[in-house]
């Protein structure tokens, strides 16, 4: 049996014996999760970021909604984690799936996973079983990233296109790596669209928005901030939190931009500004190491109008 199916096997038969009442009700409250139907394409794009991909592709096919990215490709821990109700022992990378990742149950009953040599999907959010049929439908890798179909069941083709129409390009700004978002909505009828970025000199970023057809300037800072002891979780220390503020000069609107707080993973914040103030935070000098991560849109209210069906 070639190591890949046995691993998935291994696990599938490890989750049985770990059944309980008590696990089963936990996994149970994970159905009744509020979510919208956009917050599995953020947990993606972040989980992207995370594997250090520069592109996240959304196709919509037939048959269903398939999502890839050109990162680090799974590895036999990623696949243990995936499997997880939210326990991880990594700090980056793809160890922050979990329930997180669980988010893609509510658009879809068996996500399917294809990286490097593993071929699984997961049912009831935690037991994995072996797939043998990769999809036909887009080019695989196999010595990078990962790829996720999620067939339709739960949320209409139509649904899932308007919900991911209302993310905005600014959540962008707060990511190391990602650098564009592909949207292939004509295998439904739809329009196709991208959202990118481009980091220039002095901490400048620039966005760009095929829907709109706009673009916008945004200055971004970013520094690392020493998290105190006595703030840490048990079993959980953070010795440091990244902070990120982003400004756009000119841009009166975002005056009225409140600033938000993402709760992170692990219990860090990752605090996000945008603002057209002035503001005395150094440049960070370059790229400041991840040491947290928080919900891509965190400050985001789509730029977009929705164009007639």
């Amino acid at each position: 049996m070639p190591s890949n199916v046995s691993l998935i096997e291994e696990i599938r038969q490890q989750k049985q014996r770990e059944k309980s009442a008590d696990r089963d009700a936990l996994l149970n409250l994970l159905r009744f999760l509020p979510g919208e139907k956009v917050h599995y394409a953020r947990e993606l794009i972040q989980n992207a970021n995370d594997a250090h991909s520069h592109t996240v592709t959304f196709t919509f096919t037939e048959n269903a909604l398939i999502v890839q990215n050109d990162g680090d490709p799974f590895t036999a821990d990623d696949v243990r984690v995936v499997c997880s109700a939210g326990q991880s022992h990594k700090r980056r990378k793809i160890g922050f799936f979990g329930v997180g990742f669980k988010s893609v149950f509510e658009i879809t009953e068996n996500p399917q996973v294809v990286s490097g040599e593993f071929n699984f999907s997961i049912r009831d959010f935690i037991y994995p079983e072996v797939r043998e049929d990769p999809p036909t439908e887009v080019t695989l890798v196999s010595d990078r990233g990962a790829t996720f179909v999620l067939r339709y069941g739960k949320a209409t083709p139509p649904e899932l296109w308007e919900a991911l129409w209302s993310l905005d390009p600014r959540f962008l700004l707060f990511l190391d790596d990602v650098q564009k978002v592909v949207v292939n909505g004509s295998g439904i009828g739809r329009q196709d669209w991208i959202l990118q970025r481009a980091d220039e000199p002095d901490d400048v970023v620039v966005l760009q928005d095929t829907r709109t057809g706009s673009g916008e300037r945004w200055v971004v800072f970013k520094a690392d901030l020493e998290v105190p002891v006595g703030l840490q979780r048990p079993g959980m220390e953070t010795p440091s939190t990244e902070v990120v503020i982003a400004f756009a000069p000119g841009h009166p609107e975002s005056q009225e931009r409140n600033p938000c707080t993402a709760t992170c993973r692990r219990g860090r914040q990752r605090t996000c500004r945008s603002s057209s103030k002035p503001t005395s935070l150094p440049p960070s000098g370059g790229k400041t190491s991840r040491r947290t991560r928080g919900t891509p849109g965190c400050c985001a209210n789509s730029g977009a109008s929705r164009p007639g069906r």
